[in-house]
């Protein structure tokens, strides 16, 4: 019998910057958010979803997975590393996590989920 994982959202999560993109000319852009606690103490992986048009998140210009695409980073209070595909240690729930991304000009929604795996 195959073992089977399961992916689980602990909450939402709370985004740092930027707190808007409208006059942003940043090229990369850096999205940053807290790696939020766990109550198993588990790895967390994060989906980001960076949305053209509006807050519904129907018009996605991006949409990525720290466990299965690269260019997400995560602060250990000296530098930033990548995030490993099997999620980031509860060692640094509190710090920050990243992911930065070419966009095109003008106002965009984002959000990101935290997973334990």
């Amino acid at each position: 019998m195959a073992v089977q994982a399961k992916i689980v959202d602990i909450g939402k999560t709370y985004l740092y910057l930027p707190p808007d993109t409208s006059s942003n000319s940043d090229n990369p852009t850096y999205f940053e958010w807290y790696i939020i606690p766990n109550r198993d103490s588990r790895n967390v992986c994060f989906q980001i979803q960076i949305d053209k048009t509006s807050d519904s998140f129907g018009d996605l210009e991006l949409e990525k997975f720290s466990y299965k695409d690269s260019g997400f980073e995560y602060y250990d209070g000296a530098s930033w590393l990548p995030v490993p595909t099997t999620g980031v240690s509860s060692t640094y729930v509190g710090n920050l996590a990243r992911y930065g991304v070419l966009l095109t000009t003008g106002q965009k929604y984002w959000r990101v989920k935290t997973f334990i795996m």
